[in-house]
């Protein structure tokens, strides 16, 4: 669920995305302030755009941190603990099993830090290029 906020006073927007899955609920905050000297061109769907974007990235982030990272870290130890064993079998379902699923939860986080870093480079663009076109009409 996406909530959000634009207070046109302020030049104020807000954004708060929620997820509720795994029976797990998380919440990303994302605000943008209109800086002084974009006060000629605030709008309302750049404040919520940047807004959004970082909640996105707030709850991505939480998502690695509070769940995937550790998830992997119980995984790896429950291995360590398995292979200590007079008992185990690397060869058994179980052995293979849970080592798969170690290495799915290794892809995801993997793929959520990539999405991160895209997400962070794409809001990064979008604020220069914003930048450098205020900068060109100002200078006309």
């Amino acid at each position: 669920m996406i909530t959000e906020d634009w207070n046109e006073e302020l030049g104020l927007a807000q954004c708060v995305f929620t997820d509720t899955s795994n029976g797990v609920t998380l919440s990303g905050y994302g605000r943008a302030v209109c800086h002084d000297d974009d006060i000629p061109w605030k709008r309302a769907s750049t404040g919520k755009y940047i807004a959004m974007t970082r909640a996105q990235i707030d709850i991505l982030r939480k998502k690695r941190d509070y769940e995937l990272k550790p998830s992997i870290m119980a995984i790896e130890h429950i291995i360590s603990t398995m292979t200590n064993s007079k008992n185990y079998n690397p060869n058994s379902y179980e052995a293979k099993r849970i080592k798969k699923e170690l290495k799915n939860l290794k892809d995801d986080l993997h793929m959520i830090n990539t999405i991160i870093k895209d997400e962070q480079a794409s809001l990064k663009t979008y604020l220069d290029t914003k930048d450098k076109l205020h900068q060109e009409a100002e200078n006309k």
